[in-house]
């Protein structure tokens, strides 16, 4: 942060640990992707991330940060690994939303969606976010959701099924 002189805002950085050292992949000031500020204000109450950088931005200083109030969590949708293949059908969906601590279920695949490779967060199939009293619950409750939605699938046009 010194060396490029960052002093005022959030900073997004990545790690890799590869044989017990860690590498940085990405450096930058942004707001981190993947709802990771929906996963903050989940745990910490309110819609604070954004509007405490707002606040940050305009010269109010930084709001004083409230301790955790409960674990968040984000689990991604397992997406289908059959290339070519057109999604038939969506099931599950309000099974995982009915879970006790789900917050949201977004579900990107839809009737009639070709199946591809997924080569960046744009093409997940969807993910989960889940709120409990600890991080742990928070992911279990995230996964047992994800794993309630369900995709069937047909295979391609002219392919036998």
């Amino acid at each position: 942060m010194a060396a490029v002189g960052f002093s005022t805002g959030v900073l997004h950085a990545e790690w890799v640990l590869s044989d017990g050292r860690p590498h940085l992949i990405e450096c930058a000031g942004r707001l981190p992707g993947d709802h990771i500020p929906d996963l903050v204000d989940l745990a910490y109450g309110g819609e604070g991330l954004l509007a405490g950088l707002l606040a940050l931005l305009s010269g109010d200083g930084p709001p004083p940060a409230p301790p955790a109030a409960q674990g968040a969590a984000i689990r991604f949708l397992p997406t289908p690994t059959a290339p070519g293949a057109v999604v038939r059908s969506v099931s599950g969906v309000t099974d995982a939303e009915a879970l006790d601590g789900v917050q949201r279920v977004a579900v990107a695949l839809r009737e009639g969606t070709g199946i591809g490779p997924v080569t960046n967060s744009w093409q997940r199939a969807g993910h989960v976010l889940a709120t409990g009293t600890t991080p742990q619950e928070a992911a279990r409750t995230a996964e047992r959701a994800a794993a309630a939605v369900r995709f069937g699938l047909a295979a391609p046009a002219g392919e036998p099924r």
